[in-house]
């Protein structure tokens, strides 16, 4: 919560905000002026006056006293950060008080520096002009509105958020060459009441006070709706000086400020719950730990949505992240909660949340937005940021914990009927974005009708891939390891495709038998195999996805003239896929459905391994490197919804 330091701050920064503002207005508009005479055109005079307090306003911003306070000096934007979670109700009142305070030292200041010619000039108080106090009323609405949007879209991403003030002021002096003679451009409840009160001036001070606060409040509520809070309080997010405002996600966290729960415990005496969590880069270091359980309200703004998880399934990065291999653990901490692949049930939501309910199944989204321009049209899984935020994997904690709080926005709701196989929405995600991008990429073909597909890899990821790929319709043909028959070479054929073990056919021999093909999925993990796929597998117009992370050392002799050429020859394509958007998740919920209809029990047949119990996470993890795993997963707890 803002202290004392923060209020004084706020205080002297509206007060010099005033003093310079009324100032300007005097040069610009008060009798007797040499700018007057100098500058006949009152319309460049507006401009000239509009720049100068703008100006003045990001200047105070980018002081130490707004890097203290944040850079309010205007109720309107405390009552919007109020209602994105940002300040409490008494942080925000005190920093009102201050803001009308500091307003109205400034305006007497400047009234006694200025006399006569402040007077001249109402000591810069706004009144209702052209149109009346209904006119006024709705242009400071909307032209607040427009402000405070502005402010919260920056604020809330790293790389723009440095610009708030200079991309505010700017905002502000256009809109005070547009809205002035309307209303004399206030978009501040203490910047009009200053001036009214020292200069006795109360013709239309409601308006000036009521719209400002309703354009606030109309642009944090559609705020929070799209985004369910703003990533700190302040128009400028200093370092240097200590972020005082609730939940601030530039800061680490376990130096965040944050409310206190209305529960009956304090702090210290919150509840725990049970976790798996690594320390990242030291190898076999997976441990049962015990970690506060989350609320509802650690989501600001209402918009919290409290999971109870119940299976979590596990795969070769989970292995990875345990061997030491990789792994980063979110700021501030040292332990990484693993478990990327999760399916849920609603326990509550914030009094926001409209999107899901308390007994809805869900599994979450593993990418979690971060400042990219991919990250802010929603597709993180496409971020060109270095560091990236996924579940259980890089800077946010995974779901191998009884509890998880979570955005609506990052839940996947999935049907009562699919409960028992949800757990496969993740990996199912993966390659439903494989097969959506090649189908996207090869729109530049104008007219594209794949009929044969190879699927290379017979793990959970191929058998899902070519679930898909049968779905629409296509020949598949899955290579394998190991020959058959065993249970995933069963699986295969189960769906209408067929299964090659590599150890008897070569893929390269099965294309030249039977036909290239149009697309081929690659998801073994051995990249020498790329090669092969680019060689001899592709028809002409053909894509390759690959979807393998390999982060080993092997090297192959390519014959890269040979591929050269067949790719330039052939306009083939090959592209990397790695993680998924909410689009996949959603194509992936259908198709998991389909496969249920078309062939019922096939899905259940892919969870090989249940493992009963956090406790139990020793076995999950040996389980991986069985023979005849395909999908390890640990229940949680009791699937009784």
């Amino acid at each position: 919560m803002v202290g004392w330091r923060e209020v004084a701050a706020e205080f002297a920064g509206t007060a010099l905000l005033l003093l310079l503002a009324v100032s300007a207005i005097v040069a610009g508009f008060a009798a007797g002026s040499p700018i007057v005479g100098a500058v006949p055109d009152e319309y460049l005079r507006r401009l000239m006056t509009g720049v100068l307090i703008a100006a003045a306003a990001a200047g105070i911003v980018y002081s130490p006293l707004g890097r203290i306070s944040g850079g309010h000096l205007n109720p309107a934007v405390t009552t919007g950060f109020w209602v994105l979670g940002k300040l409490t109700s008494g942080s925000a009142l005190r920093y009102a008080a201050a803001q009308v305070a500091g307003a109205t030292t400034g305006a007497l200041v400047a009234l006694l520096v200025w006399g006569h010619a402040a007077v001249s000039v109402r000591v810069g108080a706004t009144v209702p002009r052209l149109g009346g106090a209904a006119a006024a009323l709705g242009a400071e609405t909307l032209m607040t509105f427009l402000l405070l949007t502005l402010i919260f879209t920056f604020v809330d991403h790293p790389r723009l958020m440095p610009f708030t003030a200079a991309s505010t002021a700017l905002l502000v002096a256009v809109l005070m060459l547009a809205e002035a003679p309307v209303s004399g451009t206030s978009l501040n409840p203490a910047r009009s009441f200053g001036p009214a009160l020292v200069g006795a001036t109360w013709t239309g001070l409601w308006v000036y006070v009521v719209a400002p606060t309703l354009g606030a409040l109309a642009a944090a509520l559609l705020h929070r709706h799209r985004r369910g809070t703003v990533a700190c309080g302040k128009l400028l997010h200093d370092n240097a000086y200590r972020c005082r405002f609730l939940n601030c996600a530039y800061t680490p966290p376990r130096d965040r400020v944050q409310r206190l729960r209305r529960h009956h415990y304090s702090r210290r005496e919150q509840p725990k719950m049970k976790a798996i969590a690594v320390y990242p880069g030291k190898a076999d270091s997976a441990h049962l730990t015990d970690v506060p359980r989350p609320a509802v309200t650690d989501v600001p703004g209402g918009h919290g949505v409290l999971v109870r998880v119940l299976r979590v399934g596990l795969d070769g990065t989970d292995k990875e992240i345990n061997a030491g291999e990789y792994g980063t653990a979110p700021a501030g901490e040292d332990i990484l909660i693993t478990g990327h692949e999760s399916l849920g049930v609603v326990e509550e939501v914030g009094p926001a949340v409209s999107e899901v309910r308390p007994g809805d199944l869900v599994v979450a989204r593993v990418r979690r937005a971060g400042g990219s321009l991919y990250d802010l049209i929603d597709t993180p899984d496409m971020t060109d940021d270095e560091a990236y935020f996924e579940h259980g994997i890089s800077r946010v904690h995974g779901f191998l914990r009884e509890y998880y709080a979570e955005e609506p926005r990052y839940l996947i709701p999935v049907p009562a009927a699919l409960r028992h196989v949800a757990v496969l929405l993740e990996p199912t995600s993966v390659a439903e974005k494989g097969i959506l991008q090649a189908y996207d990429i090869q729109r530049r073909l104008k007219v594209w009708h794949p009929s044969r597909a190879a699927v290379l890899g017979a793990g959970t990821i191929g058998l899902l891939a070519t679930m898909i790929l049968r779905n629409r319709g296509l020949e598949v043909t899955t290579f394998g390891l190991e020959q058959a028959p065993y249970l995933n070479s069963e699986l295969v054929e189960a769906i209408g495709a067929s299964y090659v073990s590599t150890r008897q056919t070569s893929p390269a021999q099965v294309a030249a038998e039977g036909g290239a093909f149009d697309l081929v999925f690659e998801a073994t993990g051995y990249s020498p195999i790329v090669f092969d796929a680019m060689c001899g597998l592709l028809a002409k117009n053909g894509v390759l996805i690959l979807s393998s992370v390999t982060g080993g050392m092997r090297r192959s002799e390519v014959p890269s003239d040979a591929i050269n050429l067949d790719f330039v020859l052939g306009n083939k394509v090959m592209f990397g896929t790695v993680n998924a958007s909410r689009e996949h998740f959603e194509e992936g919920v259908r198709d998991l459905a389909v496969a249920e209809a078309r062939t019922p029990g096939w899905l259940s047949r892919l969870l090989t391994h249940p493992i009963p119990g956090l406790d139990r996470y020793a076995d999950a993890l040996t389980a991986l490197g069985e023979p005849g795993a395909i999908k390890v997963y640990v229940e949680v707890s009791p699937d009784n919804v």
